[in-house]
């Protein structure tokens, strides 16, 4: 395949590449403030052994949505893949949380938009590039 058609398919998913990043930056950000809210603001109150109870034993919460984190910021980078693991880490969260409520479950619908357009614009570029070879006998 030349590189003008691969330029071609990613100019024609730039709208969701683009919202991605956008929402995610946004996500993002509000992850760093609520680390440094409940966690680094504490330390600095409470000094370092204020660190465990501030957490307050949600230390699924708090893994779960540290990997959303990392997901993020990766799929700036290799936008499916960590896409695919913000967004399952997300759904592991939703499953192990024993608390639903509808703001809950709303926010954890807005909360993983980027993800899923990540991983929607990981899999068009896939199988946009996989019909292109095949239509190329490559």
């Amino acid at each position: 395949m030349d590189p003008e058609k691969y330029e071609d398919i990613l100019y024609d998913n730039r709208f969701l590449r683009w919202s991605a990043r956008i929402l995610g930056a946004l996500e993002i950000a509000f992850l760093i403030y609520l680390a440094y809210d409940q966690l680094f603001r504490g330390m600095i109150d409470k000094g370092f052994s204020a660190l465990i109870p501030l957490i307050g034993g949600q230390y699924f919460l708090a893994i779960t949505l540290t990997i959303n984190f990392i997901g993020l910021v990766i799929a700036y980078w290799k936008e499916g893949l960590s896409g695919g693991i913000s967004l399952i880490s997300l759904i592991v969260l939703f499953i192990g949380w024993s608390d639903f409520h509808v703001t809950f479950i709303l926010g954890m619908g807005v909360v993983s938009l980027p993800s899923v357009l990540y991983v929607a614009y990981g899999l068009r570029v896939y199988l946009a590039l996989k019909t292109a070879k095949t239509e190329h006998g490559v």
